[in-house]
């Protein structure tokens, strides 16, 4: 399938197509509907974090922090949200005319909007998932 999928979808899925129903309620989703073509449209993107300043090596912590990363279909988007750090740089990835991820659009004028778009979707998700 095309569309951003999580590794917690995996599970469902599997026990899905073996005829076992998930006990309880899953993270993630059966991804059946969209390998049988039931549904076309899925979650608008994923999401992902890592802080490198928790990290048990020196190396990963010197000048590091949180980042985050959203996946669209289209795009790819990695930066800093952390507000220990004076580094904000990030990179930007069109996923349909560089799936490799070999060209860091993060800076290229005119993809502010873009960068926007998918940072305000991060920000969402970092919200909905805050512990409170």
């Amino acid at each position: 399938v095309s569309e951003p999928v999580k590794l917690v979808d995996f599970l469902p899925t599997l026990l899905g197509m073996s005829g076992f129903s998930f006990p309880g309620d899953p993270a993630g989703h059966s991804l059946l509907p969209l390998i049988t073509s039931e549904i076309s449209h899925w979650r608008p993107a994923c999401f992902s974090e890592i802080d490198h300043s928790m990290s048990m090596y020196d190396e990963l912590r010197a000048d590091s922090g949180r980042r985050l990363m959203v996946r669209t279909r289209e795009w790819k988007l990695i930066y800093f949200k952390d507000c220990r750090l004076r580094n904000t740089d990030g990179a930007l990835y069109n996923l349909r005319n560089d799936p490799g991820e070999h060209h860091n659009l993060y800076h290229k004028p005119g993809l502010k909007k873009v960068i926007g778009y998918l940072e305000n979707l991060a920000e969402e998700w970092d919200r909905s998932t805050s512990v409170r």
